[in-house]
């Protein structure tokens, strides 16, 4: 029997069989519809658009043109999500290291003044994480074994998700270490998928634990001195960003020993004051004259 070759318009990309253990497999159906949309619609290879070189895995779009894209009939009516539906999947796709998005915006001259520009947002830039690894065929087992690629139907992938089933198993004992020292304990399926998926080896735990221990001081002393001190990201998201390589700022403070600050009572108006050159000889700087200090 002759097999007879069907050229398909449009081109094709790969969606592993591991999605199915993701959680945006939990999630409604429009938040699959948008990451499903993201990669299809993201570049294979690199290009240059406007003058702006845009890489392989990463789009250029905007939110009316992700709405009209989202967008489905029922009973004669078209159905389209909202604005704040798009921002909420995407703002959740990035918090879980499968996007990253970024404002895109241009410089323009105002008019009256030659040299006065002023920026204009005229859409995002999103890149999709780890698209190489994801769209590479030679990543999948069981692709050729000898067979055009018309007969093989779907990859086989099972064995893939009994590795990431068998490492879950093996590797408990290390995430266990990971999840005591993380200072945010939520999401803990979530974040041993992470790990999981991580698979990182007796090097890495060491940096991942030791990177944890960094960041906790420096957050205790950005607390200590009443500056902004960001939260924790989810377990899961901090694994899925890197985020044990995120350099710590030189602050020449040894945040070892954390901060007490000295605080006084106003004996005027009777608020606690840290500074106490704050104090004035009948109370403070919030109840008598800047002149009074002493």
């Amino acid at each position: 029997m002759t097999e007879v070759t069907t050229m398909i318009v449009g081109g094709a990309f790969l969606l592993a069989r591991v999605i199915y253990l993701s959680r945006i497999w939990l999630k409604p159906p429009l938040f699959l519809k948008v990451f499903v949309w993201l990669i299809g619609n993201a570049n294979y290879s690199d290009q240059e658009k406007n003058g702006r070189l845009y890489k392989r895995g990463e789009l250029t779009t905007t939110y009316a043109e992700l709405i009209n894209a989202m967008r489905h009939y029922e009973n004669r009516a078209t159905i389209s999500p909202t604005i704040k539906q798009i921002r909420i999947i995407l703002a959740w796709l990035e918090s879980e290291g499968m996007i990253l998005v970024s404002p895109l915006q241009i410089e323009r001259l105002t008019g009256a003044d030659p040299t006065a520009y002023t920026r204009a947002y005229v859409g995002i830039k999103i890149a999709i994480v780890n698209y190489d690894t994801y769209q590479s065929q030679e990543n999948y087992k069981g692709r050729h074994q000898g067979k055009p690629s018309s007969r093989l139907g779907h990859n086989n992938n099972n064995e893939e998700i009994k590795r990431i089933n068998t490492m879950s198993e093996l590797d408990h004992s290390d995430f266990e270490l990971f999840y005591k020292s993380y200072p945010k304990r939520e999401a803990r399926t979530k974040a041993l998928h992470a790990w999981t998926k991580l698979h990182p080896d007796n090097n890495l735990q060491q940096i991942i634990l030791n990177a944890i221990e960094k960041q906790k001081l420096h957050k205790s002393g950005l607390k200590s001195r009443n500056e902004f001190c960001p939260e924790w990201p989810m377990p899961a998201t901090w694994l899925n960003q890197r985020r044990w390589e995120d350099e710590i700022p030189a602050d020449g403070i040894d945040n070892s020993k954390p901060i007490i600050p000295t605080t006084r009572k106003c004996p005027r108006c009777m608020r606690n004051i840290v500074v106490e050159s704050d104090l004035t000889k009948a109370g403070c700087v919030y109840c008598e004259p800047r002149e009074e200090r002493i």
